[in-house]
């Protein structure tokens, strides 16, 4: 499956999450045009193989993937935007670093539009920030 998409210019991390529950990481990658091995190395600590289905990760490195296979498409396809949902939910700490990471690298060629609930969790320096609180919008 194509990461749902509503524009050329963009991709969308929803919180709800992305890879079908059926689908083995094996044919996720490939459909990615992602390479399993590029993969197993930015992230060391990945235990699951590239035999299993979604639906046997537990929701951390199911988001870890996802995270994955949206920035490198955004290398590959030199999109503009990117919308991450939540992209930190479920994730230890050491993911959350992992993670936050990859977003800073990727923050060079993309736009990168984060919406979480704890943002006091990941360790990046965005370039703008807005907090919604008792109705209001602030900008920090």
């Amino acid at each position: 499956q194509k990461l749902y998409r509503k524009a050329e210019n963009m991709i969308l991390l929803p919180a709800a999450g992305l890879l079908p529950k059926n689908t083995s990481l094996k044919l996720a990658f490939a459909g990615y045009g992602c390479s399993w091995a590029d993969f197993k190395q930015a992230l060391p600590e990945f235990k699951a193989t590239q035999n299993q289905t979604a639906a046997t990760l537990s929701a951390g490195e199911q988001r870890m993937c996802e995270l994955y296979l949206c920035l490198h498409l955004n290398e590959h396809l030199a999109l503009r935007w990117l919308f991450l949902d939540q992209p930190f939910h479920h994730l230890s700490p050491v993911y959350v670093e992992r993670a936050c990471e990859w977003i800073e690298r990727a923050k060079a060629a993309a736009g990168i539009l984060i919406i979480d609930s704890q943002p006091e969790r990941a360790a990046l320096s965005p370039d703008m920030s807005y907090s919604l609180s008792q109705g209001r919008i602030i900008r920090s």
